[in-house]
Formats: C-alpha cells, sequence, structure tokens
C-alpha cells in the first residue's frame, strides 16, 4: 500500500487543470492520495505537520501549471522549504518524486525546462526523480472534462493511467513523455481566440485586446 501525497501547485483555488488532473489520477489510486494546496503550505512553519506528511510519504507526485517556462512561484517557495527541511533534518527516507506539468502552449515540449528544474531539485535535495509527464494545450482538458474517453482527449488520459500505474507500483519510467491532443494546431489557435474574445465580451473589455502599451506612439 502506498503512501502517496499530491502537492497541487496551481495558484488557482477552485476551477484548474491541475485540479481536473488531480481528480482523474485520484480515481487511480487506492488508498486516494493525500493532496495538499501549495498556496495553503506557504504560511506553514518548518516542522508542521503538512510538511512532515510530505517528507514521509513513499510518493510525492506534483501537478502544476507551466508558468514563464518554470514552476508557479507558491511552488518554487514550497519546494524551498522542502529543501531546507531535508538538509536540516537529513531523513533516512525520502519520497519518490513524480510530476505532471500543463500549459497552454499547443505543444507539450514546452514544458521541458519545469521538467528539467525538478531533476535538478531531485538532485540537489537527495530525492530519486521517477518521472515528468509534460501536457500540452492544458486549456482544453477543462473544455472536454466530462469526455475524458473521447477521441481528442483519450490519448492524454492514457498517460496519466500510465503514470498512475507506475506510481502504484514505484515504478521509475524512462523519460519524460510529451502528449497533447489530437487536434490540428490550427483548430486549437481558432478555439482559443473564439474562448478570448468570449471571455473579454464577459468582462467588457474587448477593446482591450489589441492594446499595445509598450508600443511608442
Amino acid at each position: 500500500m502506498n503512501n502517496i501525497v499530491i502537492i497541487n501547485g496551481s495558484p488557482k483555488a477552485k476551477i484548474s487543470v491541475s485540479k481536473l488532473l488531480i481528480d482523474f489520477l485520484q480515481t487511480q489510486f487506492s488508498p486516494a492520495a493525500q493532496v495538499f494546496q501549495a498556496t495553503q503550505l506557504l504560511d506553514k512553519t518548518l516542522d508542521s505537520e503538512e510538511y512532515r506528511k510530505i517528507l514521509q510519504a513513499d510518493v510525492l507526485l506534483l501537478v502544476f501549471p507551466l508558468y514563464i517556462d518554470a514552476l508557479p512561484a507558491p511552488l518554487v517557495k514550497v519546494l524551498n522549504t522542502l529543501e531546507i527541511i531535508i538538509k536540516n533534518t537529513k531523513p533516512s527516507k525520502l519520497p519518490l518524486l513524480y510530476a505532471v506539468v500543463n500549459c497552454g502552449f499547443f505543444e507539450a515540449q514546452h514544458n521541458l525546462l519545469a521538467i528539467e528544474i525538478l531533476e535538478n531539485f531531485a538532485s540537489r535535495c537527495g530525492l530519486n526523480w521517477m518521472h515528468g509527464l509534460a501536457i500540452g494545450s492544458g486549456g482544453l482538458l477543462l473544455t472536454f472534462e466530462d469526455n475524458s474517453q473521447g477521441s481528442v482527449m483519450k490519448h492524454i488520459y492514457d498517460k496519466l493511467s500510465e503514470l498512475a500505474q507506475a506510481i502504484n507500483s514505484q515504478e521509475k519510467l524512462p523519460a519524460t513523455k510529451f502528449v497533447q491532443p489530437q487536434i490540428p494546431r490550427l483548430i486549437y489557435t481558432i478555439s482559443g481566440n473564439i474562448s478570448w474574445k468570449a471571455a473579454a465580451k464577459k468582462r467588457n473589455t474587448t477593446t482591450s485586446l489589441k492594446a499595445r502599451p509598450h508600443t511608442k506612439t
């Protein structure tokens, strides 16, 4: 029986792709993993129960969105805190580290740098890096959240299931896997533009879409 802890690195408190991914992965774990929100760990002390539970887990899974080719600031701060605790306490056993990162870019390869950052973090802290799953066009997952087995998203959910199976068996998977919805890039771009325009119209900010605040007049 695995003791799995998940850290949701998304700064969003409620609706997010990261939460959607975690909810799906939880269906693959028995017992369910314990989930911590990175933003809620920021004010915890080094000897807090939350950090103790994280470091006592068999598996630590990080799920987060790509922010400027890297990790969201709350998750970075949490990882910095974990590094300090590990160096101060020198625990004899540390969790196996897995990660799932998603980005709004069409191509999943944009997540590579974030995965490499985590590999370096694992090396610095003495954690065993096990695998990273990189997902492109992440925003579409919320659009198709009720159709996880549909043709467009099935490829992504299949890879998530493979990851969950590896976590359950504490298996190390070779290399980072890159996955994205099986749709043409043009269709993704068009649907994204429609979504942006609809959101701007809802908030009465359509005139700001073409604003160029840094352009000299």
